[in-house]
């Protein structure tokens, strides 16, 4: 899980990432990503139309923390993300996700 400072949580903040940031579509998910000077804050929108089970898209959310958090372990890596999935892949999630958030990481992240 990541910590309350690594999360957006005011919708005004996803608002503003999502009309100002930088965009990245990947095979099940869309990144907006704004940078900034503070540590990376990550927020995740899953919406019922991916799934209807609120368990599927909370493993979704889980899942996605899970990968940032590694981001933000072993870089100093800075800005805002909001996610949205855009669909729930068939297979292993956790495998297809991680694919998705490293093609993001490598794009805007620096090495």
């Amino acid at each position: 899980m990541l910590k309350t400072e690594n999360r957006l949580k005011k919708p005004a903040d996803f608002s503003q990432v999502l009309k100002e940031g930088q965009r990245f579509k990947a095979r099940y998910a869309l990144f907006a990503y704004r940078p900034t000077t503070k540590p990376l804050r990550v927020g995740i929108v899953v919406s019922k139309k991916v799934s209807k089970k609120a368990v599927e898209r909370n493993h979704l959310r889980r899942v996605f923390y899970h990968l940032f958090w590694h981001l933000i372990k072993d870089q100093s890596a800075t800005g805002d993300v909001v996610v949205v999935v855009n669909r729930h892949p068939e297979q292993t999630v956790f495998a297809a996700l991680e694919n998705d958030v490293k093609q993001w990481s490598d794009k805007f992240l620096p090495a």
